[in-house]
């Protein structure tokens, strides 16, 4: 509701009759003026949007049931378009702030801006239970932290811890307030990386000629690596381990064993690593061990190219893992 004003108060219309403020004799102008002063009450203190309690000293903006001292409602979800939000701080064509119920949104004219927290003031505790002081903490986060993984180049990093970072030392310990490293963790470390590790088992006999590895014995498989039918699929990019142990024949002549990515038979040219052994080395054990930059979905292969590799259902051998190391 919308209250307009007279521009004297002698022009304001008596509520209780038809006449003005200025018609009444002296004597009635008293009983005009309590009248008068009674409206504005009901078009200040009963409005809408605005009410004002005026009992529990309160202040409701959309509702005429103020619950605290200002209470908002009636608004829209908070973002960069103009007019959205429940409650605005700043002009709308620079920097400004709007909240509604369950956000904060820091806003220049319409574009994103830079929300600042205690820039020039003291700590920020976050999270339940926070108990305790420490001159040392700028923010304190009880419940933990969870971020975005930043991409190659670092621009999507949603937490950047810089300098030395202490994690997990008990109150007390030494040395916690002044880390010594670029971090410093006590206790285990949960990387999350993938892995997985097993050998070739009974897949293959004593494969030989140029074909794809098999494997059906997994020791360790976390992390989401999957397998089939010779192909590991790796769940995340980074930077992977990939070794195999292949055991050669003593009778097969030269053996060699190569590294395939993203393609189905990995030739002799572009292989990504390889062991060889020549002829008359005999039964031995070799060693196959590269690190590989990987995106997200690589698929892994292992291809004897040359030779005979040793396997039967009781002398299994030939070992392998894929890791995720960075």
């Amino acid at each position: 509701m919308t209250t307009n004003f007279p521009s004297s108060i002698d022009n304001f219309t008596n509520p209780t009759s038809s006449s003005t403020m200025a018609s009444p004799s002296h004597s009635a102008q008293h009983a005009d003026v309590n009248d008068a002063v009674e409206a504005i009450e009901t078009a200040l203190l009963d409005g809408a949007p605005l009410h004002v309690d005026d009992a529990n000293e309160r202040v409701g903006i959309g509702t005429t049931s103020p619950e605290v001292p200002l209470h908002v409602e009636g608004g829209t979800d908070a973002s960069l378009t103009a007019g959205s939000g429940y409650l605005q701080v700043g002009e709308t064509s620079g920097d400004n702030i709007v909240i509604d119920s369950n956000e904060i949104l820091a806003r220049n004219n319409s574009s994103l801006d830079t929300l600042f927290l205690q820039n020039e003031g003291n700590y920020v505790y976050i999270g339940s239970n926070v108990t305790g002081t420490r001159s040392t903490e700028s923010l304190r986060i009880q419940s933990g932290i969870r971020g975005q993984l930043p991409s190659a180049n670092g621009s999507n990093q949603l937490i950047h811890l810089y300098n030395n970072v202490n994690i997990g030392y008990p109150t007390g310990w030494g040395g916690q307030d002044a880390p010594q490293y670029g971090l410093s963790v006590y206790g285990a470390i949960d990387s999350g990386n993938p892995i997985i590790s097993g050998q070739m088992g009974t897949a293959m006999t004593s494969p030989t000629g140029d074909t794809i590895l098999l494997f059906n014995e997994f020791w360790e498989n976390q992390g989401g690596i999957t397998y089939s039918a010779g192909v590991f699929t790796v769940p995340i990019a980074g930077k992977y381990r990939i070794t195999l142990n292949p055991f050669m024949h003593g009778s097969s002549g030269n053996l060699r064993v190569l590294i395939g990515i993203n393609n189905s038979a990995p030739a002799n040219s572009s292989h990504y690593g390889h062991c060889y052994a020549s002829s008359g080395s005999g039964y031995r054990t070799l060693c196959l061990d590269s690190i590989v930059d990987l995106t997200a979905n690589s698929t892994i292969r292992f291809r004897l190219y040359e030779g005979q590799i040793y396997n039967t259902s009781s002398d299994r051998f030939n070992q392998f893992s894929i890791a995720k190391i960075a």
